[in-house]
């Protein structure tokens, strides 16, 4: 069997902000979630979804696999969101930040590329990346 990943889950707060900033932010496409919804599953290249879940939801899953949440803001992971050129980095970045994100600086240089960071609405910590080998 070829090893993948299918799917990553984000805990958020609120899950109508953090659904409008994935899609005005980074331009993801799901179904907007209705007031009962407790998650919106965004499909990426691949078969892998993206999928936000509320924070209380969330703990539900940890709880099960006897798990400690990491505390809201610290980074435990790094989400990577790669470009197809340089420009489309500082280009996500701007839109992100009008979208409630957060960027932690601009954009730099990197012995693999060009690459930027910032915190979604839920401080999650992601890497908009422009690699010339990918």
């Amino acid at each position: 069997m070829k090893p993948t990943i299918n799917c990553i889950t984000l805990p958020v707060d609120d899950l109508r902000q953090s659904f409008k900033f994935y899609r005005d932010g980074l331009g993801l496409l799901a179904d907007e979630p209705d007031e009962s919804s407790d998650h919106v599953a965004f499909t990426l290249d691949g078969k892998l979804y993206l999928v936000i879940l509320l924070r209380h939801e969330f703990r539900k899953f940890t709880e099960l696999a006897n798990q400690d949440n990491a505390a809201k803001g610290s980074s435990e992971c790094i989400v990577s969101y790669f470009t197809s050129n340089k420009e489309e980095v500082d280009i996500i970045l701007k839109n992100v930040e009008k979208a409630g994100g957060v960027s932690t600086g601009n954009a730099v240089e990197r012995p693999w590329g060009y690459a930027g960071y910032f915190k979604d609405p839920d401080d999650h910590l992601w890497e908009i990346m422009w690699n010339p080998a990918l």
